[in-house]
């Protein structure tokens, strides 16, 4: 029986799941054709025994291909998102928000196997559901130590999160005492310990889920505006008493029992978990596992988001959303207008894979003909047919009674291959490119395109990926800036410890209220933005006219505009951080004036009877080298300006002058010696 106290609560939430079973019925077939077809295995067209049953993998080619162009743009490409203040106060601390949430999802969480599974699922199965959540991972760490000092023991001891486990002493000398009973000499000892570390560690979870483990009503615009929403947990025994106790288990064991035999369960209730499967609500006989179904929805009596965790009559967990609204986000590769699932490869490419399919078999078919046709004989028994039949291999024999074969057996012709057949074949190849998006060029086979000339190429190429730019800046909109914002959410509402990284030779330390304020997440990909090869090109092309007007000398280029362009080209090139390569102008200014402003306190310093130390000024002559300015080291400056009072290096030897030992000069000087 159900508890009275959640008997609302678990008849919501059952009533709710049905619900969602029964939208997901065409869902869950099309998804298992959609499997069938993507695998490629078998393919019933309705033919006869004995044809061909080859299939094109014309599903699994257009993923296959596509996957990588997207995986480039998601899980490789360093910029795919950015964050984005809303007021300047904030600009700095979106810079420290974006290295968190960059280092979060992609050191933290498996961020490219995390991409590929939530795109694939929506290039197969119409819609990908991701999930969220905000993890705290706790593990507990033992470290034995042997032969420690009773210093060394206390200093492992007092180490941060350590706790000892075990500890054990052993006298190695024991203490020396005089002939008065005082102890001269104290006894050595040695220590082993045992210590337990507690690491704990707090970050957004992100994982895909299968589309078969989500509930969810199918008519929805937005996930996050949904009435109602389940993910369907599956736990072996052990897993389920690790999460929520053995009582528990005790509890949904005699639910089963009493469920499978009809005792102690009303008839509306056995009728209720009966129309959600009955046992298999509960229980995975085939993988002998446990179901949980983690439920979101906004309590019918307060309004109020909620969470509710069940297996069967058993709530587990039953407590409000702190997340304020379901966890979830979800893709879809082509979108359905006003429609959270929209549309698959295999709803665009179906048809065409069976009419390639099965004009393929055909053309097999007629080679089969040819090879191994058929043939009229005669059945008086001239000749062998088992021999015939069997024996039709290099070295074979075919007993013939009399005669010979050339009147008891005559072949049948199949008629020859037209070249329409390959035409059309070609023409189906093209339909299917038009319709994915994914043109042979992509693959590099196209060996008929009609463009043979590298930009020719670039073109088709840069045409043909329109559908591809478009899919990639719908799974942005859709999923990739949802979510970045949810990390933003609850980043801002759970982060609680400081977090330091290391991000471009640099480390970072953030601190909880640095990710305070008011923040957009911006897409960066597909439609609407720049290709990289595009932007490398016309940077370079631009540095060029930088250089004509400079030789025309038209004042209309400054430093810092040369700067911002190089920067764009090498973002372009792939290489995040530019100050690698290139240096910002205003830095050298301000170097400069730093300089100036030293060289020309030098004579204040000077009649003040101070003198400048040698070691600062090799450090003021290495900078004004390597930014440019006059004053080399180990020269002398001519300006009069210069101040008397720095301390110069003495200059280098000269290794070519005939004075030194290495090199001795060959005038005597009148005692018969040289050099």
């Amino acid at each position: 029986m159900m508890e009275k106290k959640y008997k609302d609560e678990i008849d919501h939430c059952v009533n709710m799941i049905e619900r969602c079973n029964k939208a997901h019925v065409e869902l869950n077939k099309h998804h298992t054709e959609a499997m069938k077809y993507y695998e490629a295995n078998e393919l019933d067209l309705g033919e006869k025994a004995g044809l061909s049953k080859t299939v094109i993998p014309t599903l699994s080619d257009a993923i296959n291909w596509a996957m990588p162009l997207m995986m480039e743009i998601f899980a490789a490409n360093e910029e795919t998102y950015y964050i984005k203040p809303r007021g300047g106060e904030d600009v700095g601390k979106a810079e420290k928000l974006n290295s968190l949430i960059d280092y979060q999802l992609k050191v933290k969480n498996s961020w490219f196997i995390f991409c590929h599974d939530w795109i694939q699922d929506a290039m197969i199965s119409r819609v990908g559901f991701a999930k969220w959540q905000w993890y705290k991972d706790i593990r507990k760490l033992k470290k034995k130590y042997k032969d420690l000092t009773l210093e060394e023991m206390s200093e492992k001891v007092n180490m941060s999160g350590a706790e000892v486990v075990r500890h054990a002493e052993r006298e190695i000398q024991k203490s020396v005492v005089n002939e008065l009973g005082i102890e001269v000499s104290p006894a050595i000892k040695s220590h082993d310990i045992e210590l337990q570390f507690t690491i704990e560690d707090e970050y957004p979870l992100v994982e895909a889920i299968s589309r078969e483990n989500i509930g969810v009503l199918s008519d929805i615009k937005n996930i996050k505006d949904t009435e109602f929403i389940c993910h369907k947990l599956t736990y072996s025994k052990g897993q389920f008493i690790k999460k929520f106790g053995k009582a528990a288990l005790a509890k949904v064991d005699k639910f089963k029992e009493d469920f499978e035999k009809g005792l102690n369960t009303s008839d509306v209730e056995y009728e209720r978990f009966k129309n959600v499967g009955g046992v298999e609500f509960i229980y995975d006989e085939k993988n002998k596992k446990y179901i949980v179904y983690e439920c979101y929805y906004d309590n019918v009596e307060t309004g109020v988001p909620w969470i509710t965790k069940l297996i069967g009559s058993e709530v587990i967990v039953s407590e409000e959303n702190e997340y304020e609204y379901p966890p979830f986000e979800a893709i879809a590769v082509f979108r359905q207008a006003h429609k959270l699932i929209g549309y698959s490869f295999h709803d665009l490419l179906k048809k065409f894979q069976e009419l390639s399919t099965a004009l393929m078999r055909n053309l097999l078919n007629n080679i089969y003909m040819n090879n191994q046709g058929r043939y009229l004989v005669d059945a008086s028994g001239r000749v062998n047919l088992d021999d015939f039949k069997n024996n039709n291999v290099p070295g074979g024999y075919i007993r013939v009674s009399s005669g010979g074969l050339s009147d008891a057996v005559e072949s049948i012709v199949p008629p020859q291959l037209q070249p329409w057949a390959f035409e059309l074949y070609e023409r189906v190849e093209r339909i299917i490119e038009y319709r994915s998006g994914i043109p042979r060029a992509y693959k590099g086979v196209d060996v008929g395109t009609l463009n043979k000339t590298f930009r020719g190429q670039s073109q088709q190429i840069y045409q043909a990926s329109q559908i591809i730019k478009m899919m990639a800046r719908l799974i942005g909109e859709m999923g990739f800036v949802p979510l970045i914002k949810d990390m933003i959410r609850i980043n801002q509402k759970f982060l609680q410890k400081k977090t330091a990284m290391r991000l471009l030779n640099e480390d970072i330390t953030i601190l909880p209220d640095d990710v305070i304020g008011q923040y957009d997440a911006i897409i960066n990909v597909g439609i609407g933005t720049n290709n990289k090869d595009m932007v490398v090109m016309q940077m370079q092309q631009l540095l060029g006219i930088f250089k004509m007007i400079k030789e025309a000398q038209l004042p209309v280029i400054t430093a810092q505009n040369v700067y911002f362009a190089l920067g764009e080209l090498i973002k372009a090139m792939g290489f995040k951080n530019k100050s690698d390569f290139i240096t910002d102008p205003k830095f050298v200014s301000a170097v400069q004036e730093l300089v100036q402003v030293l060289m020309q306190l030098a004579p204040m310093l000077a009649q003040s009877g101070i003198p400048i130390p040698p070691e600062l000024s090799g450090a003021l002559q290495k900078v004004m080298s390597n930014i440019g300015m006059s004053g080399m080291p180990g020269k002398q400056s001519k300006s009069d300006n210069a101040p008397k009072n720095i301390e110069r290096p003495a200059a280098p030897l000269n290794p070519m002058e005939g004075r030194q030992p290495m090199n001795p000069s060959l005038a005597g000087d009148g005692n018969g010696r040289f050099g």
